[in-house]
């Protein structure tokens, strides 16, 4: 199966750009994340005048 190719929107540079789709709080309050699965294709393609918020995220998510 092809994956399909899907476009960050600035809104989705912090959670999606790091695998997290959404999430819920365990029994003690704690925010507990969900992942996306892998194989997925992301486009990131920000505007020149946040290189530098954009190349951190970018070596946030690939440290992990």
């Amino acid at each position: 199966m092809k994956a399909d190719l899907e476009p960050f929107t600035p809104e989705g540079w912090f959670e999606r750009g790091h695998g997290i789709t959404g999430g819920h709080k365990d029994s003690h309050g704690v925010w507990i994340p969900d992942h996306e699965g892998s194989g997925n294709l992301h486009l990131w393609a920000p505007q020149p005048a946040v290189e530098d918020a954009m190349l951190e995220q970018l070596l946030k998510a690939r440290h992990k």
